[in-house]
């Protein structure tokens, strides 16, 4: 496989990878404006979203 084409590979892995743990925070200007959020109400709606994320990569690994 050329260089070029193996490196492609990595970079789409990588992107649909992560697009599940950042897509909320992408979308959270919108949601702050549609749920009448609080910069203290999103801090916490993003934290318990990783929390959750890395507690869900923690069991997965196991």
């Amino acid at each position: 496989m050329p260089a070029s084409r193996f490196v492609a590979a990595i970079v789409a892995a990588q992107v649909l990878a992560q697009i599940g743990a950042f897509t909320l925070p992408a979308l959270l200007p919108g949601y702050l404006i549609r749920w009448q959020l609080s910069a203290t109400e999103a801090g916490w709606l993003i934290g318990a979203f990783f929390a959750a994320y890395v507690a869900a990569y923690r069991c997965w690994w196991r």
